[in-house]
This record gives structure tokens, sequence and C-alpha cells, in this order.
């Protein structure tokens, strides 16, 4: 199931409606409105649910709070909902089995939601249980525990968690003065059967994490000193897993981690036109993306296919960790330019929209830019949008748009025409979405 992201409104805007598109059968897709929120935060009391919720606000996501599980399907104009279980002083077991009972509320999300397990650094509450319950119940295969708060008074170095450590952490208020030790938190996940392996700070600084993930399922502890720790953690996890597949158990700086990565755009070159192709070398060379091709040479329809699956194998390999992609098709290991093989346009329109469906269904990214109008059309159709809504002209003949219904409400859009603008035309759409972080995460 592809993920949402949420709805981004302004003022009024003019709307240009899409006709019905063929979606192949090999291509996953959700019939009917799409979920709304990327995160869903799982806490034990209030203040942990909107302590939580706020770094997700801070970065740019709509975010709520609710205390009713089943709700969710009520508060799909959030991109990030919070659900306060209120089970803090509950006995373990009975926190374990309304954990099980709110995991059976969550489960149609797996697959397309980031899961957050709120803590805290000096892991009151109950802790263990509560991530038993819900890795058994949703079939999570990697758990990720960091419980340093970071930005804030708390510190963890050298797997021990410290009040007032650093000066260079803003402040924040502390809710207990009880400290943590990496070794007591595996021990903790021990006792319930979770099996964890701990990370260090030397794995993390030295870039290993990526490997280590790469090698073994369950569930891994990190150490964490700084923000700068808590980034690596974030970007070596991403290398190794698909956000989504994994269950985030953390406090308010690993949040933050997540609220503010950077996502990753795509853009595509629905055209044979030259100067769109003179634009991407531009785009390239300013190293705003990695190429990707679709390979065009054997244009059966078993060889299409396994074009469209190579060229997306590759291009989730890039976004998930935040690398932006370049979609463009070749032939001969050469840009396809100034005309279509075989003089064939239907064939190069569907397979780059196809290629771009399936690829949306995989991962998440922030935005998709795409020259040629035929192909923006094919594209639009091919992800279920109702209509496009008009954001803003970013340049003469530029457009900002936003897909609206379907399962990519409100993923940011920019189109052009392919014959339209100079040699950086694709580098000056790049910069305004990187330098518009807050696009398509807004309510």
């Amino acid at each position: 199931m592809p993920f949402c992201v949420p709805r981004h409104h302004s003022g009024h805007p003019a709307v240009v409606r899409s006709g019905s598109g063929r979606i192949p059968e090999k291509i996953l897709c959700v019939e009917g409105e799409g979920i709304m929120f990327d995160y869903v935060i799982v806490a034990d009391d209030y203040t942990g649910a909107v302590e939580t919720a706020t770094k997700f606000m801070n970065g740019g996501y709509s975010s709520t709070v609710t205390l009713d599980p089943g709700s969710l399907g009520t508060l799909r104009s959030y991109s990030a909902v919070a659900l306060d279980t209120e089970t803090f002083f509950y006995k373990p077991d009975e926190a374990e089995n309304k954990l099980r009972n709110v995991a059976r509320n969550l489960l149609p999300w797996k697959g397309s939601t980031v899961f957050f397990k709120s803590i805290e650094a000096g892991l009151r509450g109950n802790v263990g249980t509560e991530l038993r319950a819900l890795i058994h119940e949703m079939g999570f295969e990697h758990t990720i525990v960091v419980p340093a708060f970071s930005r804030g008074r708390r510190a963890v170095e050298e797997g021990t968690v410290y009040l007032d450590k650093q000066e260079r952490m803003s402040s924040l208020t502390v809710t207990t003065s009880q400290s943590a030790s990496l070794e007591a938190t595996v021990e903790l996940l021990h006792k319930v059967g979770l099996n964890p392996q701990d990370v260090t700070l030397e794995d993390i600084r030295s870039g290993k994490i990526t490997e280590l993930l790469r090698q073994k399922k369950g569930c891994f502890c990190f150490d964490a000193e700084t923000d700068e720790d808590l980034r690596l953690i974030v970007q070596g996890i991403l290398k190794a897993h698909a956000i989504t597949n994994v269950l985030w158990v953390g406090a308010v700086g690993l949040a933050e981690a997540l609220a503010t990565a950077p996502r990753p755009f795509l853009v595509v070159v629905g055209t044979a036109h030259p100067r769109s192709v003179r634009q991407a070398r531009q785009l390239l060379e300013h190293g705003f993306a990695h190429s990707i091709p679709i390979q065009m040479d054997n244009r059966s329809p078993e060889g299409l296919l396994k074009a469209r699956t190579q060229a997306a194998d590759k291009a989730e390999t890039l976004l998930r960790c935040g690398q932006s992609v370049l979609l463009i098709a070749t032939l001969g290991n050469r840009f396809i330019r100034g005309s279509y093989p075989d003089d064939d346009l239907e064939q190069f329109m569907d397979l780059s929209a196809d290629t771009v469906r399936e690829i949306m269904g995989r991962t998440k990214i922030g935005g998709l830019c795409v020259t040629g109008g035929d192909c923006a059309v094919r594209i639009i159709q091919r992800v279920k949008a109702d209509s496009v809504s008009l954001t803003r002209e970013i340049q003469e003949g530029i457009t900002l748009l936003t897909l609206k219904g379907g399962p990519f409400n409100g993923l940011p859009l920019i189109s052009k025409s392919g014959a339209l603008g100079g040699e950086r035309a694709l580098v000056y759409c790049m910069e305004y979405l990187v330098n518009n972080p807050h696009l398509g995460r807004e309510k």
C-alpha cells in the first residue's frame, strides 16, 4: 500500500480536472480516499504525545493528538497523529493487553505509514511490554530504539543518559530525574524477550549502521550523544530499510531527527524534446539528482516490464536514503532525444508514467517535477488523483500544483512543457522544491 502525504491548501486554488487512467495490474493501487498521515505516534501519556507531535509540527507536518485509536480514520487530513494510550500507570500485563488491542486498530496503516513509539529517556512506564505488544501484533521485523533526548537537557554519552550535560543543546523541561544506561535499556528489552543488539557511538560515527542492519533483523538499541549522532542514525537506517518497514522507538530527539530529515524528489523527463534533455544534463551537472535510466532497447512487453522494474529498483534505493532522482528514458545507453523509439509516443509515455507510479508505490518522495505535459497527465491518471490544484506560477510557464484526491493527495507537482525554459529551468525547479521543505507537509 503506498503512502499518502497531507493535503496542502493555499487559499482557494483553481482546479484542473483529470480523466480516468489505466493502472497496470502489476502496479499497486489503493481505491477510494487515500490515507493521509505519514506518521502515527504511540505514547503512553498525554505529555509524551504532545511533546513528540510538537517535533513533527515544527518539521512542517500538520499534527494532532487523540486518545481514541478508533478515530484515526477521521483524522486523515493530518500528517502526524499522536495516540495517547494512557497506559503509563498501568500494570505491565494490563498495558501489554491494551497495546495489543491498539495494535489491531493500527494494522490497516502498516506499510503506508511510519510508526513511532514514544518513550522517555528515563525509561519509565511499561516500555518493554508495550514494545513487545506492538512488535508481535504488527509484525515489525526491524525495531530501532534510541532513548537519547538531544536538543534538551538529557544526553547519552558512552551508554549513559546524563541530565544537564551539554551546553550546546537548547533547553527543554525535564520530566524526570531518572537516568538510564544503554546497558539498562538492553537488559530491559532482554527481559521481555526482544533480544536487542546494542549499537555504539563508534559504530554510528564510523558509518557501520547500514551494514549492521542489512545483516540481521530484530531489535537494535542505539547510543547517541549529539543531534548529529541522531541524524546519522536516521540516515544509516534509511539506507538499509524503507522508513515504513521500521518501528521507531525513542524520545523527542529521534522524533526531531525524523521530522527534519530531508525528503527526496523525483524528476521525470517525459519528453524527447532536445531542450528538456539539455535541462536534465544541467540538473545532473549541478548535483541535484542521480540519473536513473529507463532502458528502452527491448520494447517487447517483457522487456518494458523489466525496464520499469529495474529503474524502480534503482530509484527506490536512492530515494529511501534521501537522494533525489532524475528518471529519463534511454536507448543504447544514450538519452532519448529528438524522436521516440519506433515513433511510438504512446509507448514512451506509458512506460514513463508506469515507472513513476511503481516508484511512488514503493517509497516516500517530497514532490514531483515533470517535463512534458502529456507525460504529466498520464502520471496524474496513474496515481488516481481526482484533480490538481494550481498553487502558484514559480516562473513564466512553470507551475507548482498539488495532487488532490487519491493515495497521494497533497503531493507537490511542478510541471512544464518540454520545449519551455532555458537550460537551467530544471535547476530552478529543484532549487524551489529544496528551499521550500514544508511543501506537501502542511494541512
